[in-house]
């Protein structure tokens, strides 16, 4: 009987460390005779690094001053019947789904490393924000409307009323629009500055998610004065 057991990872935030407790607990398995033990460290410019049997690979000056696209891990035993794969893709640059994939014949070496893989899951630091795609247009629909209503109002308080009922419905409409595609793209940035797998290792200054977290500091305070702005012209 072989069991298998597939775990997809969300919303985490990956450093170094908890890249080499996994390597270690891969590196923990081999024992002489086995098929293969390998790591592969795909960078953005898609050149890699690979190392059999080591891993030391994620000591290297390489991989702490490169930005790593995707990081394969992979584990055989000498017949097959312990198996070990996993796959984590910078979400920032991969659409790929980071996962673990354990199967083996041997029912207690089976359940000690799901265990231990889902320990070290468990405690990878949670990614503190996160969208989905219906909640991006959703949520940019519904904004768009207030910010439209709100913009829409003030600015015929400003003209002295001028626009009739049908008018004033137009630019409603036109300005709730236009407010929806900028907050389409607001979420973006949010997705790229809070991604569903974060690599939060390698040089500070490749790291974009944090280059725009620290955009959005200045942006929020921004749009919160923009906000009552309008809402001063309905009082």
């Amino acid at each position: 009987m072989v069991y298998s057991k597939e775990i997809v990872i969300k919303k985490k935030i990956l450093k170094e460390d908890d890249i080499l407790r996994i390597a270690k607990l891969i590196h923990e398995q081999f024992q002489p005779g086995d098929y293969k033990e390998e790591y592969d460290i795909l960078f953005d410019d898609q050149s890699r690094i690979t190392a059999i049997n080591s891993i030391d690979v994620f000591k290297s000056d390489e991989f702490k001053r490169r930005r790593s696209e995707r990081i394969w891990f992979e584990y055989r035993s000498k017949g097959f019947e312990n198996r070990i794969e996993i796959y984590l893709y910078n979400s920032l640059l991969s659409f790929g789904d980071s996962k673990v994939e354990i199967s083996s014949t041997d029912k207690d070496w089976y359940n000690s490393v799901c265990n231990e893989i889902l320990t070290i899951i468990n405690e990878v630091e949670k990614q503190k924000f996160s969208i989905t795609l219906g909640m991006k247009y959703f949520a940019s629909a519904v904004l768009g409307m207030i910010e439209g209503l709100l913009l829409s109002y003030s600015l015929n308080k400003i003209l002295g009323g001028m626009f009739t009922d049908s008018q004033f419905a137009l630019v409603i409409s036109a300005f709730g629009m236009i407010f929806m595609w900028i907050n389409v793209y607001f979420f973006e940035l949010l997705e790229k500055a809070y991604p569903n797998i974060e690599f939060a290792f390698g040089p500070v200054y490749l790291n974009k998610s944090q280059k725009i977290r620290n955009s959005l500091g200045i942006f929020f305070p921004l749009l919160i004065d923009l906000v009552f702005f309008g809402l001063g012209f309905l009082g």
